[in-house]
């Protein structure tokens, strides 16, 4: 069954300003990540995709404007979910002003390959993305229920931080070049952990709650949601744990997996 919003949720959201300055920054990034569109265009069109460009211009679309319009979200959606709000306020403050000042100087250092410059961005954002890890999770320690909601944010926690490892490893590499041969198969799981374990748990995660509100669908059941959790959850983790050892088949195992909790989600 799907639980009703908490009484008195609303009393329990931030002040506007801590969602607010999130989405504002996420538009900021949106349009700069489309002004950098039509800047790449001619190596987007010439298959170029490892362009320091292009790899810059996707980070303002994925680590800019995605990943922070979604930490703003849950600073809003929490008290609705769980019952719970954000743990600290002045440490969500503290997160976005290191992360809004990591991803813009991240971006410059790869587009320009100012190597100090991308690598003091990504630890200053890396610092402000864990700061919020542990800020969301003694937030969801504090919840009382255990429901869906709260095991996709959970797991969407612990991939945003593989995925932060597995981008680090790859900035480095754009400096020091030490995984050689390795650095697309190490690209392609970053981006894969990043959608699947990151993006959609977090989907799956709020969807839960919203759709059911929104359409006025109360007491539908969560078994396809948690199926597509353990799915999506499994997936991430197969390319996690084994992508140094899988060929052939086993990459088709991982993508089924991904696939199957996608569509179970659908």
């Amino acid at each position: 069954m799907i639980a009703a919003p908490p009484v008195g949720a609303a009393m329990k959201a931030p002040p506007f300003q801590l969602p607010g300055e999130h989405f504002a920054a996420g538009i900021v990034f949106l349009v700069a990540a489309v002004v950098g569109l039509v800047w790449t265009a001619p190596q987007l069109s010439a298959g170029a995709f490892p362009a320091p460009g292009v790899i810059g211009v996707t980070h303002l679309f994925t680590l800019g404007w995605i990943t922070t319009s979604i930490m703003g979200a849950l600073y809003q959606f929490l008290p609705v979910a769980l019952g719970e709000p954000i743990r600290s306020v002045r440490a969500a403050h503290f997160t976005f002003v290191l992360y809004v000042l990591g991803v813009p100087l991240f971006v410059f250092g790869v587009v320009t390959g100012h190597h100090a410059a991308m690598m003091v961005g990504a630890a200053t954002f890396g610092v402000g993305i864990l700061v919020f890890v542990a800020n969301v999770g003694s937030t969801l320690h504090r919840a009382r229920r255990r429901d869906v909601t709260w095991w996709a944010l959970a797991g969407a926690l612990v991939y945003l931080v593989v995925t932060l490892v597995l981008g680090l490893t790859l900035a480095g590499n754009l400096w020091k070049g030490y995984l050689g041969g390795l650095r697309f198969l190490v690209l392609g799981v970053h981006l894969h952990v990043a959608l699947a374990g990151w993006v959609l748990m977090v989907i799956v995660g709020v969807a839960q709650k919203l759709l059911s509100m929104f359409l006025l669908s109360h007491g539908v059941g969560d078994r396809l949601a948690r199926a597509a959790l353990v799915l999506l959850a499994a997936g991430a983790a197969w390319l996690t744990l084994l992508h140094h050892v899988l060929s052939g088949a086993l990459w088709r195992g991982a993508a089924l997996l991904m696939g199957a909790g996608l569509a179970c989600f659908l």
